[in-house]
């Protein structure tokens, strides 16, 4: 499951096969011994990871300490385990008729009738497709029982579990938004690649809501198989839902607060439960609601130009995407020319919405590509221009989108309708979600032999109204 700017931290591959297993491992004494130089030596340790199987002698970890509690001992996150890895869940999908494993993650009891807390994501193969795969819970304990959705927020990447028993171990969600302080110690539990309940430490450093989703930057490490874990503060209150990592690095991994998790639990208590037959329309509800959150807005404020050689290129001014530019070459290591000048500029949302298995909507992607003929044949120059406007915007039908459909003319461009341009636009159907479309928009300048920009627009899940509001506003910004 891999986004442009989040990677999930969820297995999709028995443990998600993208994290190597240790290349040794140490003996149950050892690895005793190891904890107890930490715990001794006061050392802070970044990521402490205390796996239940590797720890035979609980008696050496600090006792579980009483309700309300602040003392230091309690503070530790060898005490934390101790109380928290009870309400801790293995998360399982399994082949219906098989049973073999699919992809695991965690989750947590939030009261004692049995109801947990995970993420969308975790149960989103099952939840898509009842009758080829079912979910299992795994408890502290080693015991395993069927677990079924109540409820679920594509958005905020959460669902709430009900497994069929009763557990006097269990994490209170708070009733509101917790300020936290930047620095202040986090830890964050789960069970990555069925190892036994980890935990592993880091700091708050941020809140994050200009993106249009409500995110906890936390500098901890989340392992694949950690999504839908707790995440509590040195007090062992629940700060947060283990959810995602920026790509390959380690230490820039985010949570879901806790007080949305508390909405959507408050919401299932309350009654408010998905059936499986509106499944595929509560998830569509979701992601139009997003759309109006985060694509609408990006579209609505202000935007801007910069200069790219003779033209002027559209600039979007919103904190809702973040956008960079790579190093112009115009040289090269001799000093000569370089063949093609070319200036890349891009934009993309923060995060895409992981709908199941790999498939994602929600996401929007914006590349300006200037180039100018050097040393270049003028049948070189084209090509190049040509690859640029049409290079990944094909797309082939499938279970879940319907066959595309394109349109390629010359049309005007800029305010004065003045600018001679290519316009390649296609838009491609969801199967699933009716009135809603992938849509590719690829523009090329066409009034000069040696230069052009090439602007490309990609909007996913997003109605035929916000893409052809897009369509109108990019044309007339370029000039």
């Amino acid at each position: 499951m891999r986004m442009f700017s989040l990677t999930m931290a969820d297995p999709r591959r028995q443990g998600d096969g993208r994290t190597a297993a240790p290349s040794g491992t140490a003996s149950n004494g050892l690895l005793a011994m190891q904890v107890g130089r930490w715990l001794a030596a006061g050392t802070r340790v970044g990521a402490l990871c205390l796996a239940a199987s590797g720890l035979p002698a609980q008696a050496a970890l600090a006792a579980p300490a009483a309700p309300g509690s602040t003392t230091a001992a309690s503070n530790t996150p060898a005490s934390l385990f101790v109380r928290v890895r009870p309400a801790v869940i293995g998360v399982r999908t399994l082949r219906e008729d098989t049973g073999e494993l699919v992809s695991s993650g965690s989750g947590f009891f939030v009261d004692a009738q049995g109801r947990a807390v995970t993420n969308y994501h975790v149960v989103a193969t099952a939840l898509g497709s009842p009758g080829r795969y079912r979910l299992q819970a795994v408890l502290a304990d080693g015991s395993t029982l069927p677990l079924r959705v109540l409820n679920f927020q594509v958005v905020d990447d959460l669902a709430v579990v009900q497994v069929d028993a009763r557990t006097k171990s269990h994490l209170r969600l708070p009733g509101e938004d917790r300020r936290l302080e930047v620095g202040s110690r986090i830890h964050a539990f789960g069970d990555p690649e069925r190892l036994g309940v980890t935990v592993t430490s880091g700091h708050f450093s941020s809140a994050l809501r200009a993106i249009g989703l409500e995110r906890i930057h936390f500098t901890g490490v989340l392992n694949d198989g950690m999504s839908g874990g707790p995440a509590v503060d040195a007090r062992g209150e629940v700060v947060g839902v283990n959810a995602a990592r920026m790509g390959s690095r380690e230490q820039i991994s985010f949570l879901v607060p806790a007080h949305r998790a508390a909405a959507l639990y408050g919401a299932v208590v309350r009654g408010a439960s998905v059936a499986p037959e509106a499944v595929g329309e509560t998830k569509r509800g979701h992601l139009v609601a997003f759309q109006r959150e985060v694509l609408d807005d990006a579209m609505r404020a202000p935007w801007s130009t910069q200069p790219r050689g003779p033209y002027q290129a559209p600039v979007f001014l919103t904190e809702r995407l973040r956008c960079g530019s790579s190093r112009d070459t115009e040289i090269t290591a001799t000093g000569a020319p370089v063949p093609l000048l070319r200036q890349d500029y891009r934009c993309s949302t923060y995060q895409r919405i992981e709908l199941d298995d790999g498939f994602s909507a929600g996401g929007l992607t914006y590349r300006q590509t200037y180039m100018k003929q050097q040393t270049v044949s003028r049948v070189q120059f084209n090509h190049a221009v040509q690859g640029a406007v049409t290079r990944g915007l094909l797309a082939q039908p499938g279970r879940r989108m319907a066959r595309q459909v394109c349109t390629d003319r010359t049309t005007l461009a800029g305010l004065e309708a003045a600018l001679p341009v290519r316009l390649l636009w296609c838009a491609q159907a969801y199967r699933e979600f009716a009135g809603l479309y992938d849509v590719e928009i690829g523009v090329a300048t066409r009034d000069r032999a040696d230069e052009a920009l090439v602007v490309r627009l990609s909007l996913e899940g997003v109605t035929w109204e916000t893409a052809t509001a897009y369509t109108k506003r990019l044309l007339e910004t370029i000039r």
